[in-house]
């Protein structure tokens, strides 16, 4: 799959509309697929654990937003067939209602060959699903695609908890190796499998209390922003819920008090008949077997009175943590407008102005980690981060217009380029329109770079500007992870036979010996 890199710079309130909420006292259950929002809510206090990693870097190609949604509607349009995409998802369907104990649920596999690298991507795959199978809208799919994100990271590789939760027929989709949702996009493709759970009542709706417990809450003031947006947008979703399901019990308990009546009259209307009739008589016998059946429903009357009594109690509990939700949220913007602002500038004045360029190592890698550039003081304070994070190795080269760099990663949708950041905003300026080695060292001499290069299936030692365009590359194939000895105009590499190759600094011509 191709992927598309998005940054966002705030959230609206998303206004949604449930399901209504009904009370069912059938002696029978009509059985129909929903997502369970309890088990996808019933994250409590592991949020904070959770910050995915996307891929940032170099693409080869890029897909709009309404092409990866396509991606899950299309899984959802063939969703009872077991249909995949290509080679790169694959979605099961796991739904037995005659098996009373246990979650069904619907499986999306993230297959090899998937190139999805950015969390929002993946949220779009599964909000398009959603979508198209259980007719959400379009703000409710994106909801709860996060959620869902969220619950399957936070039981990653936890077979034990799925076991625990989820009928014998889901786990033989999932396995230790593969069960939920990595943090890191590169354990995504063939190393992920994300469990949808679904409920078999059809008069289930949507539940959003579990997931902002006071719990689940405390965990998200721990981000940098206190999560300030997104909580209230979950305080206008449970108000308006909770809006919803008050407004239906009120007509439960209306009707109820009716049918209570109702019986209560008609009991004593029988009552006052078995009064006048002559004991003994036939009559006398069916009166009392009336009241016997009147009386049975007066039971099943005062059943859902429980229900409703019930129900309103939960309803009430969660108006004050909706209320509490409020008080927090009005605390925390105050604790944050009372926080320092120029952190990074009193940093800067304790360093009389002295900052280094530095690659933070943030991933193992083959051939090379992954990494992102910072901007460090002598004591070893960050000033500024940049938001790629696919840097390769630790060359950092001042080139003074920026900062050359070997960036990304081999993939069906991305690759490796030597990139140039800009100094102050620390975003992409330019990349190579060639690709690299990733385990690359970058030299340097006479304002050119020297990196090892791809010239098809070969490496090559390729020679570039400062602006990153290729002046020359060697007609002879080098060890990627040859050192280089430069001397006057002449460079020595190893080249891919073993030996030692001695080549021209001016145009990379092999110079005979």
């Amino acid at each position: 799959m191709v992927n598309e890199m998005l940054f966002f710079s705030g959230s609206q309130v998303l206004k949604k509309y449930f399901f209504l909420f009904v009370i069912c006292f059938s002696a029978f259950l009509s059985y129909a697929q929903t997502v369970s929002e309890e088990e996808i809510l019933s994250i409590k206090d592991q949020i904070s654990n959770i910050i995915f990693k996307n891929y940032v870097g170099p693409h080869t190609e890029i897909s709009s937003r309404e092409e990866i949604s396509g991606i899950g509607q299309y899984l959802g349009e063939n969703s009872l067939s077991s249909p995949s995409w290509g080679d790169k998802y694959r979605l099961y369907h796991s739904f037995h209602p005659e098996i009373p104990e246990g979650l069904d649920a619907d499986i999306l596999a993230i297959l090899e060959n998937a190139g999805v690298d950015h969390i929002t991507n993946l949220r779009r795959i599964i909000s398009g699903y959603l979508q198209s199978v259980y007719d959400y809208s379009g703000d409710e799919g994106a909801v709860l695609s996060k959620f869902i994100t969220y619950y399957n990271a936070i039981y990653y590789k936890n077979i034990k908890h799925f076991a625990s939760r989820y009928k014998e027929d889901v786990m033989q989709y999932i396995t230790a190796e593969n069960a939920g949702l990595s943090t890191h996009y590169s354990e995504w493709a063939g190393k992920s499998r994300i469990v949808i759970p679904l409920s078999s009542d059809s008069k289930m709706s949507l539940d959003t209390s579990i997931i902002s417990q006071p719990e689940v809450v405390d965990e998200m003031r721990k981000e940098e922003d206190k999560a300030l947006e997104t909580r209230k947008d979950m305080v206008e979703i449970r108000e308006e819920e909770l809006d919803e399901k008050q407004l239906v019990l009120d007509e439960e308990q209306e009707v109820l008090s009716e049918e209570k009546e109702e019986l209560k009259e008609v009991v004593r209307e029988k009552e006052k008949e078995l009064e006048k009739t002559e004991e003994g008589s036939p009559e006398e016998e069916l009166i009392k077997e009336e009241i016997q059946v009147l009386e049975e429903k007066e039971k099943v009357l005062e059943e859902k009175q429980e229900a409703i009594t019930e129900e309103q109690e939960k309803i009430e509990k969660e108006q004050d943590e909706v209320h509490e939700m409020r008080k927090d949220i009005a605390e925390d913007e105050n604790i944050l407008k009372k926080e320092e602002d120029p952190v990074v500038e009193s940093i800067i004045a304790s360093t009389d102005g002295k900052a280094f360029w530095f690659v933070l190592i943030e991933k193992q890698g083959d051939p090379a980690s992954f990494g992102t550039l910072c901007k460090i003081t002598e004591n070893g304070d960050i000033l500024e981060k940049s938001g790629i994070n696919s840097i390769r190795g630790n060359s950092a080269i001042d080139t003074g217009t920026g900062i050359a760099l070997i960036a990304g990663r081999d993939a069906s949708n991305s690759t490796v380029n030597v990139i140039l950041i800009d100094q102050k905003s620390l975003e992409l300026l330019k990349q190579s329109k060639t690709n690299v080695y990733a385990g690359n060292t970058i030299w340097t001499e006479k304002n050119n770079l020297y990196i090892i290069t791809r010239n098809n299936s070969d490496w090559v030692l390729g020679k570039y500007s400062y602006d990153l365009d290729l002046l020359s590359q060697s007609d002879v194939c080098v060890h990627p992870d040859s050192a280089i000895q430069f001397e006057k105009d002449k460079l020595l590499i190893q080249n891919s036979k073993g030996t030692i190759s001695v080549l021209s600094t001016e145009d990379l011509s092999e110079i005979q010996r």
